[in-house]
């Protein structure tokens, strides 16, 4: 690590624990570690590195697995399904807050509400009653 190379000895993994004990150079320093997933983050003497824990058969499927898909824009509220815009819930210039309903839309005879993502202030509404939307379309934007 940084060009410096350290004698590692590692026991068994207990992946069901997701614990390991490593020795460094007959060490048995203290580390601190993050779980998300199969993603950890070690921290070790402010370093700080990323690993990721698979077991053989999950290594041999990962790279089929779809991959994480990028976040979308939060000053734009999009539409998650197809449907018929029933009522718009939120005026240009209105403060809103995260999790607030802002659009009714129904799709299949069933009426959803979509939601804010962030808290903020509308710009611009895109969309008018009785109008056909798809998924991914723009509702309203942000400030």
């Amino acid at each position: 690590m940084n060009d410096t190379k350290y004698q590692v000895k590692t026991p068994d993994f207990e992946f069901f624990r997701r614990r390991l004990r490593l020795k460094i150079d007959d060490k048995a320093p203290m580390f601190r570690f993050q779980y998300e997933g199969n993603f950890i983050r070690t921290s070790y003497c402010g370093v700080v590195r990323t690993c990721e824990i698979y077991t053989p058969a999950e290594w041999r499927l990962a790279p089929f697995m779809p991959r994480v898909k990028e976040k979308g824009a939060e000053n734009v509220l999009v539409c998650p399904m197809p449907g018929l815009v029933v009522t718009i819930l939120a005026k240009a210039g209105e403060r809103v807050f995260r999790g607030q309903d802002l659009v009714n839309i129904e799709s299949m005879k069933m009426e959803s509400f979509v939601a804010s993502p962030t808290d903020g202030e509308v710009d611009r509404i895109v969309v008018r009653s009785g109008q056909a939307v798809e998924t991914g379309d723009v509702l309203l934007t942000f400030k």
